[in-house]
């Protein structure tokens, strides 16, 4: 105890003397005065790094997840962040490994968007980036060239030497995942896919349930081992999950006669996609895969039966809606607003006298949609899940026609592609000549 013999005004100037004499470190002859000063010092920094860290956090998330006004509100408080990096988990469920903030814009070709003709209609995160990250090299002393050098290291780190050969070569592989999947709905009759869509609505709908059952978890573990699973270990999860519904005989039917062939193709096919190991290079997504799955969904649209049949039905939710998934924010933005009203020409605002641009929101819309449904976060609401039991319309045509993917919206989307691809030959990013015009990005 502290000595009742002493007044606090007598005792105040050495209270931190006093503190230590008369408390616990008293009776610890190793706890030496410079030790808690060495203790204090070492928890001050250890509170500074948690901050940092959070910062930092807020940062990159903030970035892959297009939350645009957020980033630039971060950057005008702590420009150094740009300095930082950090591993990051997408939308998509995409692990970013060791990422500067200027790598994850770039991979997610997250930049300015422009009209057919010429006009800014979307701004973009690089843009919001590289100005900063100047601005901040330039205050460190540095001077156009080394600049511009730690630009294009970045950059290239991102979009190393050979990219474009492995990006060839992972388009093909993914092609003929998405044609094997369709091929597979087109060989199996009516009734069989009408089964397992029925099969696999119910498997949805038991392992996200609440309060789920026993089957129901047990559901969810299997399915997402089969998804995750390595090639070797496909095939024995997936008898675990045929054994599981034979047992309980989860929809009306005999269970031993279901097509578990389509079944499994549809396991595959998520299991090509899913996302198992962290991306270090290269774009996050491919567009021109998008492009793709969307035109094979309208070239077989007729010919399995036309709006709303069953095997358009699985085609649109599972297949082309599974696509969907592995989009970055920034082109869900614009999915969501609608790749055609965001490229068209149109005029300018009454009020400012300038281009309309789009908003960067995933929860706003174009003022002909309605639509209910997000892609992000994937499971947000379990009615409106998409790749499981809905995709997002590409379109904004009223009707039946909503559902299909037609020219004007491929070539909306092929123009995204196209504007999406000016920045890194605009800041001399890359090793190719100026003059060249093929796809840099893309």
């Amino acid at each position: 105890m502290l000595s009742t013999r002493s007044g606090f005004d007598e005792l105040l100037p050495n209270f931190p003397k006093a503190l230590l004499e008369n408390t616990f470190f008293k009776f610890n002859d190793n706890y030496t005065n410079s030790q808690l000063a060495r203790h204090t010092q070492f928890q001050t920094i250890n509170k500074f790094s948690d901050v940092r860290s959070k910062q930092i956090k807020e940062l990159f998330n903030n970035v892959v997840r297009s939350k645009y006004y957020t980033v630039k509100k971060i950057l005008e408080k702590d420009l150094t962040l740009l300095f930082e990096r950090a591993t990051v988990t997408d939308c998509s469920g995409r692990i970013h490994e060791n990422k500067t903030a200027l790598q994850l814009a770039l991979g997610a070709y997250d930049n300015e968007v422009f009209t057919k003709d010429k006009c800014s209609a979307q701004p973009g995160m690089v843009e919001i980036i590289i100005p900063r990250l100047k601005e901040l090299l330039i205050k460190s002393g540095k001077t156009t060239d080394e600049i511009l050098q730690e630009l294009r290291n970045q950059y290239l780190e991102q979009f190393p030497e050979n990219y474009h050969i492995q990006e060839k070569a992972k388009l093909i592989k993914d092609k003929a995942a998405l044609d094997k999947i369709i091929k597979c709905i087109s060989s199996t009759n009516t009734d069989d896919v009408n089964q397992i869509l029925m099969l696999e609505h119910k498997i949805f709908d038991l392992s996200r349930e609440d309060k789920p059952t026993q089957l129901g978890e047990n559901l969810r573990t299997i399915t997402d081992a089969l998804i995750n699973s390595k090639p070797e270990s496909f095939d024995l999860n997936f008898e675990q999950l045929k054994r599981l519904i034979l047992k309980h005989n989860i929809i009306e039917g005999n269970s031993k006669k279901f097509n578990y062939s389509l079944l499994k193709a549809l396991y595959e096919f998520r299991n090509h996609f899913k996302p198992k190991e962290p991306l270090k290079t290269g774009k996050h997504f491919n567009l021109k895969l998008l492009v793709y799955a969307g035109k094979k969904y309208t070239a077989k649209h007729r010919r399995f039966g036309g709006y709303d049949s069953i095997k358009n039905r699985m085609h649109w939710q599972m297949v082309f809606g599974y696509i969907q998934r592995f989009v970055p924010a920034c082109v869900a933005e614009s999915i969501r607003f609608g790749i055609t009203h965001i490229t068209q020409p149109r005029g300018k605002d009454a009020r400012t006298g300038l281009r309309n641009r789009t908003p960067r929101s995933l929860s706003e819309c174009s003022e002909y949609d309605f639509r209910p449904i997000n892609i992000f976060p994937l499971e947000g609401d379990i009615k409106w899940v998409v790749g499981y039991n809905c995709a997002w319309r590409m379109e904004m045509l009223p009707g039946p026609r909503r559902w299909e993917f037609n020219m004007p919206t491929a070539d909306s989307l092929l123009h995204l592609i196209a504007s999406k691809n000016s920045i890194a030959k605009e800041l001399h990013l890359t090793r190719e000549p100026m003059e060249e015009k093929r796809c840099v990005i893309l």
